[in-house]
C-alpha cells in the first residue's frame, strides 16, 4: 500500500516550467514575468500535493521569507499572490493536479502578510558617557592625571 501512496506524491514544482509557456502565464503580472519561475520555485520546492494539511503553513512561512530577504520591487511582492493564483490555476485546468485552484483560499492570508511585520526599525546609538579632561584624574584608577596616563591610547 506504501508504493500506492508514493506513485501518487506529486511535487507542485513539476509543473513551473510548463506553466512559464503557458496561456495562464500571458496573464500574470508583467513586471513580475522575469522573476516569476525563480519566484515559483522558490515557494514551491518539495512542497507535495498530498501534503496539504503543511501547505498552508509553509506557503506562508516562504512568502514571508522572501519578502524580508530578497531584493524585490515593492509591486513584485505585492503580487506573488497573484503569480500564485495564476499557477494554481494552471495546474488544474491542464489536468496536472486537479483540484488546485481550491488552493486559492489560503492566499487570502497570504495578502493579508505585512512584509515590513519582521523587520526591526533601526534607531540610533548615542552614547551618554562624560568625556575626561586632560587635567582630570585617570578613569584608570591608577591616581595620575589622564594626560600623563592613558590619553595616549586614544591615539
Amino acid at each position: 500500500m506504501s508504493n500506492q501512496k508514493s506513485t501518487m506524491r506529486v511535487s507542485i514544482a513539476n509543473y513551473i516550467s510548463d506553466f512559464i509557456e503557458s496561456p495562464h502565464f500571458e496573464v500574470a503580472p508583467r513586471h513580475i514575468k522575469p522573476q516569476a519561475e525563480t519566484i515559483l520555485q522558490y515557494l514551491f520546492d518539495d512542497l507535495w500535493a498530498d501534503s496539504l494539511d503543511i501547505f498552508e503553513d509553509t506557503l506562508n512561512l516562504r512568502i514571508r521569507t522572501y519578502q524580508s530577504q530578497l531584493a524585490s520591487s515593492e509591486e513584485t511582492v505585492e503580487n506573488i499572490g497573484e503569480l500564485v493564483e495564476h499557477y494554481f490555476s494552471y495546474l488544474e485546468t491542464s489536468g496536472n493536479i486537479p483540484g488546485a485552484s481550491e488552493w486559492s483560499t489560503c492566499l487570502t492570508s497570504i495578502s493579508q502578510i505585512d512584509p515590513n511585520k519582521d523587520r526591526e526599525i533601526p534607531t540610533t546609538v548615542r552614547h551618554t558617557v562624560d568625556k575626561t579632561g586632560r587635567n582630570a584624574p585617570c578613569p584608570c584608577g591608577s591616581g595620575l592625571k589622564f594626560k600623563k596616563c592613558c590619553i595616549g591610547l586614544l591615539k
